[in-house]
């Protein structure tokens, strides 16, 4: 069995005329298959037995789920690498291997995350002549949102403090979690060999790391860095991040078809359960709602590369590093070819760096 906690709905708040709710949802795993079984909604459950109710509780728990990726989760692979960018650029020489490695994975980010978080036409706005801001929740609580997911809800595992995820992907269960695994190990291996072309103890990348660990939760130091696999773990899922964590994210979620998407929603659930409840869907949503998340999915979530993975120059100017790059190339290319699940997207498909 598993749970799915969205709780800190508890924070946010709907705009006029719409609703999000928090609901916990008990999910049961069986021969591979995982489906809901029952909802708590506001003090009640429902289960399937409960028709109507039951299709609303799943309607709920998919806006929070919306608005959860949106703001909750998808902001830990953009912010917390963006010190990583600024530390990167200021405390390496530009001679420096390490940052001849990093710097093509980091153009752009910089003043995207900026501008995201900060421009008074960012979507987060969500004011309401913004036809291409899909949400329907207030600037304000989806700041708080993300916010908890930084900083976690003290006692509930649900809601854990953000920490470098020193250790690789989250272990999702199911195609999704196996297709990051897999590419994760290239790029560690190729962080692997480059690290044999950085002398041991390198004092920039001991002060770059000590730098990074003050301002990133779960990044080595400066003597960690150098203990064990520790460097090779830190820069591969770094890498990966960049790359194909944060762009299949982008291209998954523009995926996902409108109905099953109900980021914005406009029927609120019974404060009491209701046996004889009838749930008419075709007040859920309007034109205008869907209006905006069709812009809003062709703007901002559908991935727009501008320049690729593959393209990348890393300008080593050594004939034994440019080989290590040509070698981790083919490596990307023989995972996409022996990937025995889903493939989410071909490395042909994988940006630079965090473009959009």
């Amino acid at each position: 069995y598993y749970v799915i906690d969205f709780s800190g709905m508890d924070v946010v708040k709907p705009t006029k005329g719409l609703v999000c709710e928090k609901t916990i949802t008990l999910l049961e795993f069986n021969d591979g298959n995982i489906k809901p079984i029952a909802i708590n909604m506001r003090d009640y459950v429902c289960d399937p037995k409960d028709k109507d109710l039951w299709l609303l509780g799943k309607f709920l728990t998919m806006v929070a789920a919306s608005v959860h990726i949106n703001v909750c989760e998808h902001p830990k692979l953009h912010f917390p690498m963006d010190a990583i960018n600024a530390i990167t650029k200021t405390a390496l020489p530009k001679t420096h291997v390490l940052n001849k490695l990093l710097l093509p994975h980091l153009e752009m980010t910089l003043k995207l995350d900026y501008q995201v978080l900060n421009s008074p036409m960012s979507l987060l706005q969500n004011k309401w002549w913004m036809i291409f801001s899909p949400f329907g929740q207030t600037m304000e609580s989806l700041r708080d949102l993300m916010v908890i997911g930084y900083c976690g809800i003290k006692g509930n595992p649900a809601y854990p403090k953000y920490e470098y995820p020193i250790n690789g992907p989250k272990n999702v269960v199911g195609d999704f979690g196996v297709y990051h695994k897999a590419y994760y190990k290239d790029f560690y291996h190729f962080a692997k060999n480059i690290k044999t072309y950085i002398e041991p103890n390198d004092y920039m990348v001991t002060s770059w790391a000590n730098y990074i660990h003050q301002e990133v939760e779960g990044f080595p130091d400066g003597c960690q860095i150098w203990q064990d696999d520790n460097f090779e773990k830190a820069i591969g899922v770094l890498l990966w991040d960049l790359t194909v964590g944060h762009a299949v994210d982008h291209k998954t979620y523009s995926e996902i078809p409108i109905e099953f998407n109900p980021i914005r929603f406009r029927c609120a659930s019974p404060k009491t359960k209701e046996k004889e409840f009838k749930f008419n869907i075709k007040k859920s949503s309007t034109v205008i709602d869907i209006t905006k998340w069709l812009i809003a999915n062709r703007l901002f979530y559908k991935p727009w590369n501008v320049t690729n993975l593959t393209d990348i120059e890393y300008n080593f100017n050594d004939e034994k590093l440019d080989t290590i790059v040509k070698e981790h190339r083919a490596s990307l290319y023989k995972t996409q070819n022996e990937m025995k699940c889903t493939n989410f997207m071909s490395v042909d498909e994988m940006p630079s760096s965090i473009q959009y």
